[in-house]
C-alpha cells in the first residue's frame, strides 16, 4: 500500500499529461472524443485512489507525507481502543495474520472479553460486550 501511494504520484503526472493532449486534439477536433472521456475517466480514478490510500495509510496511523521510498514501515503499531488487560495471544511478532482468525482477546475492566481480528477494510471498533476491532496492513 505504501509503495502504491508513493508511486501514484507519477501516474497521474501522466495522466493529466494525457487529459491535457486529449483536450487539444478534441479541440482542434483531430481527436476521439472516446479518448478524451477514457483520459479524463482515467486520471479522476488515479485521484480517487489516491485520496483513498491517503486514508488507509492514516487509519495505519502512518503520516501520508511522511511515506517515502527510504522509510516505508514494515510493522505497525496497534492501539486498543479500550483499556483492559490481554486474557489470549493468538499471534506472535512476525508471524502471518490470517483474515479469519482473532490474534487476541481483550479482558476489560467492565468484564467483557473483546476479540480482536485482522481484517481486508478499515480500522473499525464494533461496541458492546462482544466487540471486534478491525485493522488492516
Amino acid at each position: 500500500m505504501q509503495e502504491e501511494y508513493i508511486t501514484i504520484d507519477s501516474r497521474i503526472t501522466l495522466a493529466q499529461q494525457e487529459l491535457n493532449r486529449q483536450k487539444e486534439l478534441n479541440q482542434g477536433n483531430a481527436g476521439a472524443l472516446k479518448n478524451l472521456q477514457t483520459a479524463t475517466a482515467d486520471f479522476n480514478a488515479l485521484l480517487a485512489r489516491k485520496a483513498s490510500l491517503q486514508k488507509q495509510i492514516q487509519l495505519m496511523g502512518i503520516n501520508p507525507s511522511s511515506v517515502s521510498r527510504e522509510n516505508l514501515r514494515a510493522a505497525l503499531v496497534v492501539t486498543s481502543p479500550v483499556s483492559g488487560t490481554i486474557s489470549s495471544e493468538f499471534a506472535k511478532i512476525g508471524s502471518y495474520v490470517d483474515v479469519s482468525s482473532p490474534w487476541l482477546k481483550l479482558w476489560t475492566i467492565a468484564c467483557s472479553i473483546l476479540t480482536f481480528r485482522c481484517l481486508n477494510g478499515t480500522s473499525l471498533y464494533e461496541g458492546g460486550t462482544d466487540g471486534e476491532f478491525y485493522h488492516h496492513q
